[in-house]
Formats: structure tokens, C-alpha cells, sequence
């Protein structure tokens, strides 16, 4: 293979997703494939946390610099399509439930651009072993999130933050419970000391030849 683009699943236990890391690491270390990018599927913390989730994703940083170092690391947001999915049911209700703190403002990421920073990656020489932040265009706290999916929607919606608990109830109706425990710790860290992640500097990614979508769009 010329290039490998690898994502796993959040939604196993960390501890599943961190073998399946050293598989695939080592099997692109074995084949010596040249380009390779990583996604973390989340942001991650610049030192360990004391929480088993957050500190997997270093976890898995460390092992893509021990088995791949050349590969180019990137570290996504909250995914915008969450309130097209799963959250979907609750917008048509006119609610937009969040277990992040309302004035925390988030560059909320589409599925699309993700690739499209992945393409980058994958295009663009001389990443290797960057680790590289990566989120929408707008950061968008509560209220200006309302006002966007509103517009889009054309219905009037109202951020609601919920404390981490009633976001694992809230995701344990369609996720095993203990994926949405582990999904509950990742928001909990996101909502508190981890916050200021969650809407990453753009410069971090200015060596991507992409531009993001608006939040709008």
C-alpha cells in the first residue's frame, strides 16, 4: 500500500480500540507503508487526566509515536452530525440537549471536512509525525449553535446542557451502557478542563490545504 488513513470506533471499550490500534500499527510498520494518518476520533489531552477515556486517546498517540513516528496525527472535534443522528429526534422536539456547558464555545466538525483535512493530510508532504488539531469553521457556544441549526431547521431551538449524568442516561437509549458511560467521561473532560479543546486555533491546521464548511452550510 502506498497511504493508510486509519479511524476506529469510539464506540467500543477503550481498551478494544487501543489493541486494535497496536494491530493496525504494527501491520503498517510491518508493510512500510509511507503516508500514513491517524485520527484520534476525539480531542486529546495534553497530559494524562485521572479519567480512563480521555487518557486512551493518549494512550493512543503514544503508540502511533512507537510504532508508526512518521504518521500524521489528527485530533477532531465533536462531530456536527451527532445532531443529525442520534440527537435528531430531540431538535424536532425543539431541543438541542448537550452535556457541554452552554458558554463553551465548540468548532463543531462535519463528517465531510473531517475527510477532507484527511485527503490534506494524506496529499501534503512534509507532515510526518505532526500531531495536528483539526474543527470546523465557527465556534459556536449554545446559544449561537441554536441559532445555526435554527436557521438551517427553520424552527426555533434551545440549548440544553446537561450535566454528564443525564447525557450517559440520555445515550445508554441507543448504546450499550458501558460505551455510553465511557462517551459520558470523554463530555465530561470536554465540558471542564478540557473545554478550551474544543475550539482548537485554525493556524494548528493551516498546513492542511482545506478549508472547512460553515457551521451555516
Amino acid at each position: 500500500a502506498d497511504a493508510a488513513f486509519v479511524q476506529l470506533s469510539a464506540s467500543q471499550p477503550w481498551r478494544a480500540m487501543l489493541a486494535q490500534a497496536r494491530n493496525v500499527l504494527a501491520a503498517l510498520r510491518a508493510a512500510r507503508v509511507a503516508r500514513v494518518v491517524v485520527t484520534t476520533t476525539s480531542v486529546v489531552p495534553p497530559a494524562r487526566t485521572g479519567r480512563a477515556t480521555p487518557d486512551s486517546r493518549i494512550a493512543l498517540v503514544e503508540a502511533v509515536r512507537e510504532l508508526v513516528p512518521h504518521a500524521t496525527l489528527l485530533a477532531p472535534t465533536l462531530y456536527l452530525e451527532n445532531f443529525s443522528g442520534p440527537l435528531r429526534g430531540a431538535l424536532e422536539s425543539g431541543v438541542i440537549p448537550q452535556a457541554i456547558p452552554e458558554d463553551v464555545p465548540v468548532r463543531y466538525l462535519s463528517l465531510d471536512d473531517h475527510a477532507g483535512y484527511a485527503v490534506a493530510a494524506l496529499e501534503t508532504r512534509g507532515l510526518e509525525g505532526r500531531f495536528v488539531p483539526i474543527g470546523g469553521r465557527d465556534a459556536l457556544d449554545g446559544r449561537a449553535l441554536a441559532a445555526t441549526l435554527g436557521a438551517a431547521l427553520r424552527r426555533p431551538l434551545q440549548y440544553a446542557a446537561l450535566p454528564p449524568a443525564a447525557a450517559v442516561e440520555q445515550l445508554a437509549a441507543f448504546l450499550p451502557r458501558l460505551i455510553a458511560e465511557q462517551i459520558g467521561e470523554m463530555y465530561a473532560y470536554e465540558g471542564e478542563e478540557g473545554a478550551a479543546l474544543l475550539s482548537p486555533d485554525p493556524a494548528h491546521a493551516a498546513a492542511l490545504p482545506f478549508e472547512p464548511t460553515s457551521a451555516a452550510d
